[in-house]
């Protein structure tokens, strides 16, 4: 047998780690396509030299939350048990969402559905991100 294909078509359930309570929230996520990925990775550094020479400064800036919120807007395929504080359900909404221009159109959570995530953008964008790469035993096997 060859390596084995990256199915992007695959999901996966998730929970954050603080999460105690019974029944826990669970978030579906998902794998990035290829172009996506690639979109979503190199937006997170800017590196630019400077054209002063070698007494020039050179300026590197990381956009990390904006990445993993990127992250969490196209790897999270949906959600259970997530309630407001009134404990009235959240329902992910989503939206048709034009990416870096040659990326095309993918469907994104909505800004609104975005917002109630906000504190766990980190946690959940680790998550998809260990998720989209292949695990130890399928490198091995490959």
């Amino acid at each position: 047998m060859g390596i084995i294909a990256f199915d992007i078509t695959e999901t996966w359930d998730f929970s954050l780690a603080s999460d105690e309570s019974e029944p826990k929230t669970i978030f579906h996520l998902g794998h990035l396509d290829s172009a996506l990925a690639a979109f979503l990775m190199d937006s997170v550094a800017d590196y630019k030299v400077s054209d002063k020479g070698k007494d020039g400064s050179t300026d590197i800036t990381f956009n990390v939350f904006q990445r993993d919120r990127e992250l969490v807007k196209f790897g999270v395929k949906g959600w259970e048990n997530l309630s407001k504080a009134d404990g009235s359900p959240v329902v992910p909404t989503y939206r048709k969402i034009s990416v870096g221009g040659k990326v095309g159109i993918r469907q994104g959570l909505s800004d609104e559905s975005l917002d109630f995530l906000r504190p766990y953008f980190s946690e959940i964008a680790k998550a998809i991100e260990a998720g989209n790469k292949l695990t130890e035993t399928e490198t091995k096997n490959s």
